[in-house]
């Protein structure tokens, strides 16, 4: 084997690395946003039974004005941080 054939398997044992390392990082997002969903889900289903919002999120809690779907985003992703 010349080198020229050694560099080009380098080349595509790094390529399978670097697509492994991209998948490593996927898979590890995914759990992460599963997390947050699962969480977000928690909060609404103690929504649903009276627990009050606001012991879950750190703003003033009122039917005029409620929290945007980024603020609960932004919060499930601290406590998901968190845990």
């Amino acid at each position: 084997m010349n080198e020229l054939d050694k560099l080009e398997k380098y080349l595509k044992n790094q390529d399978l690395f670097d697509s492994l390392e991209a998948l490593r990082g996927l898979r590890a997002k995914c759990a992460r946003l599963e997390r947050e969903a699962n969480w977000l889900a928690f909060v609404l289903a103690n929504a649903c039974c009276g627990v009050p919002l606001s012991e879950y999120i750190d703003m003033d809690i009122n039917c005029m004005s409620p929290p945007a779907p980024e603020h609960w985003r932004d919060t499930a992703r601290k406590s998901v941080e968190e845990a």
